[in-house]
């Protein structure tokens, strides 16, 4: 009997998380382009060709994930205690 409750538990921790994951995500498509940093740091690349737009962002994608990494520190060390 507890481990079914125990599987119920995790299933909506982890239902929880994918959506806030999900609205994340859609708050970030819609305020981060106007953030005037964002993208274009030094390290992003960009490459027009003719036929061929490419664009990786190297330096936002490593300050993206250094700032997740932080946010998910907390909140574990947060859910800890």
């Amino acid at each position: 009997m507890v481990q079914r409750m125990d599987d119920h538990l995790f299933f909506l921790r982890l239902l929880v998380v994918l959506l806030l994951f999900a609205l994340g995500i859609m708050l970030a498509m819609v305020y981060l382009p106007s953030i005037p940093i964002v993208g274009d740091l030094p390290g992003d690349v960009e490459v027009d060709l003719p036929g061929l737009s490419l664009y990786v962002p190297f330096t936002t994608s490593l300050l993206l994930s250094i700032l997740l990494t932080i946010v998910v520190y907390l909140i574990k060390r947060v859910s800890k205690k």
